[in-house]
């Protein structure tokens, strides 16, 4: 079976990259800094299994106060994002740290995107 988990990351851009016969390959730049497991959720306790990842640091005072006092009754720092995934390998635990190197070469990832919101700009006109 193959291992699925799931990390945070910010998008950077876009770039291309050429192949042996010089073909174009469009690709996007991801900067995936470390992440953290905040909570490990059971089909017993959760009615799910999945993994509650953090990545970043935000300053406490932007953190409203339910989410601050579960962090610091944990011992953890407040994160900049925080992500549930639906896969949780066995060997993960809270507050092991998950970096980019745990991907292989040729292995397959889903990707989630979240776009800023432009909001509504009205009726075109001539």
């Amino acid at each position: 079976m193959i291992e699925r988990f799931g990390m945070i990351g910010k998008k950077l851009g876009m770039t291309r990259i050429y192949d042996d016969q010089g073909l174009a390959t469009a690709v996007t730049v991801i900067s995936a800094e470390t992440n953290t497991v905040y909570e490990l959720r059971t089909p017993e306790k959760n009615k799910v299994k999945a993994v509650v990842m953090g990545m970043g640091e935000r300053k406490s005072s932007r953190t409203n106060k339910p989410q601050r006092v579960a962090f610091e009754k944990a011992g953890r720092k407040n994160p900049l994002f925080l992500r549930q995934f639906r896969a949780a390998p066995a060997d993960l635990a809270v507050g092991t740290e998950v970096a980019v190197t745990r991907f292989k070469a040729g292995q397959l990832v889903d990707v989630y995107g979240l776009s800023k919101g432009k909001g509504f700009h009205g009726v075109m006109r001539k």
